[in-house]
């Protein structure tokens, strides 16, 4: 019987071939896929939690602006507020995607469009969807769990850090335990997570 480690969970176990599971996790060491590597360095995380949690935020209300701009009552009393209620968080918006596409590493040039973009109505909302899920998925690759309203800075300054644990931000440099000494997270699982996520 030989030695092997699953590329899943990183566990080593006596197996008779390539064809039998792990006894750990139950992958199928010949059918492994593994995901592709997410380097800290490649994006700037904070900055990127940080655009979103803005964007996040602010889009309903130009949203709302949109709607009441557009289709709202016809009276020139109403159009004021639903002009501003539109204005104000639109150019938070066009910021905000300036913020995104920077910390994407993308041109000036199709920032500034995508800036421009904000102020017409249905494409904001496309373009805003689009940069979203692709937020979204680096933020995943990098491991972070998404919630509602974003990433918290903290999580993404310690993901940029892979030697750091992603609870407290202990410095785990030859740690062997595979747990946090500071506050007892499972380093392991969080290593797999941000693998199979």
């Amino acid at each position: 019987m030989a030695n092997y480690t699953c590329p899943a969970c990183r566990q080593t176990f006596h197996a008779l071939d390539l064809n039998a599971p792990c006894i750990f996790c139950n992958h199928v060491l010949s059918e492994f896929r593994p995901a592709p590597e997410f380097h800290p360095g490649q994006y700037d995380l904070v900055s990127l939690a940080r655009a979103q949690r803005w964007m996040l935020r602010v889009f309903p209300f130009a949203l709302l602006g949109q709607v009441l701009l557009f289709w709202g009552p016809r009276f020139v009393f109403f159009r004021v507020p639903s002009f501003a209620l539109f204005l104000f968080p639109t150019v938070v918006l066009s910021i905000t995607l300036i913020m995104l596409m920077t910390a994407l590493r993308r041109k000036t040039d199709k920032a500034f469009l995508g800036a421009v973009a904000m102020f017409v109505p249905v494409i904001n909302v496309l373009v805003l969807i689009g940069l979203n899920s692709q937020v979204n998925i680096l933020l995943k690759e990098a491991g972070l769990r998404l919630t509602a309203l974003g990433v918290s800075s903290r999580d993404a300054q310690a993901a940029m850090d892979p030697s750091s644990c992603r609870g407290c931000g202990y410095n785990l440099t030859g740690n062997s335990s595979g747990r946090c000494p500071e506050c007892g997270r499972d380093v392991r699982a969080m290593q797999r997570r941000a693998r199979t996520v």
